[in-house]
């Protein structure tokens, strides 16, 4: 499967010499061309029905990833307390887990299966896409968000949606921890955003690390969804006590426009994105750039040995 948002070969092995006699070289483009870069309106209508395709497949993407995640939580109703023991947490866990693996396999060819303002950003400020374009990928996903949980509010039993308020992150507030009152949990703002920020930090560098693989590796990048949706769903089994938790804003931003509960909304938004671009800042300065050093030394070794 190829990531076509990743797709971006400026780091990658400069083959354009002729004559093997020479040694390869890593064909590195300056830092400007890893800045964000503003993009035109042309980008979007050069090909238009290409831009409405992609875009579809982003709205509809989050749509059934947020139908799907938040239909988990509805279909597991914690206990009498109000508490999530672990075999919900694990259910609710699997619900996001596999649901963003699958509708990431759906549309990777497509669009690049982003479905998460966080990982469209992260791929913004490191060049890889323009911001025009990733504000327009950030629109089509909030918009399929919300659709997405107006589906559970048309399909669901209205004592069943409210109960959970559509699935809409907040942040424990005297909340019991596991099936007795031993530990009851309040998670203040900033230790909310601590937590969004790791968790997504731990999200996007998944993401860059298997879907933005260089050369011969991107054989792996097949595994990326499954990839991407192990870092779902162990950051959920982590984070359901305390922070819900988000790691993409748009699966916060729908519950909370269809139910009304903005309880920390800003932790959801701020933390994610903040964890990504931290994320992606780290991959590419430091893992991508030694992998492809490494590449192109290994290279150098077989001309060698070629001669």
């Amino acid at each position: 499967m190829s990531y076509q948002t990743f797709s971006n070969d400026e780091d990658s092995i400069d083959y354009r010499q002729s004559n093997f006699s020479q040694e390869p070289t890593i064909a590195r483009s300056s830092w400007r061309n890893k800045l964000p870069r503003l993009g035109t309106i042309r980008e979007l209508t050069e090909d238009w029905r290409h831009t409405l395709r992609v875009l579809f497949a982003e709205w509809w993407g989050t749509m059934l990833f947020v139908y799907i995640g938040t239909g988990a939580v509805m279909s597991s109703k914690p206990t009498g307390s109000g508490v999530m023991d672990a075999p919900t947490v694990i259910l609710v866990s699997m619900g996001f887990g596999f649901g963003i693996a699958t509708m990431i396999y759906a549309t990777a060819h497509i669009s690049g299966g982003h479905l998460n303002p966080a990982v469209t950003t992260s791929i913004v400020l490191t060049g890889k896409m323009s911001i025009l374009k990733g504000f327009t990928y950030l629109i089509s996903q909030c918009l399929g968000a919300i659709i997405g949980s107006t589906l559970l509010h048309l399909s669901i039993p209205d004592d069943v949606t409210s109960y959970s308020h559509y699935g809409a992150t907040t942040l424990a507030n005297n909340t019991p921890l596991g099936d007795s009152d031993v530990f009851i949990v309040n998670v203040t703002p900033f230790g909310g955003f601590i937590m969004e920020f790791i968790l997504t930090f731990l999200l996007v560098f998944t993401v860059f690390a298997t879907a933005s693989l260089p050369g011969d590796n991107k054989d792996m990048g097949k595994f990326a969804p499954l990839s991407i949706g192990f870092a779902v769903l162990v950051a959920h089994i982590v984070g359901i006590p305390y922070t819900g938790p988000s790691m993409n804003p748009a699966r916060s931003f729908g519950p909370a426009v269809v139910s009304g509960v903005w309880s920390h909304h800003w932790v959801y938004w701020v933390g994610p994105m903040l964890g990504g671009a931290f994320a992606a800042f780290t991959y590419v300065v430091g893992m991508a750039a030694s992998a492809e050093e490494e590449k192109a030394r290994v290279l150098a070794m077989g001309i060698t040995h070629h001669r």
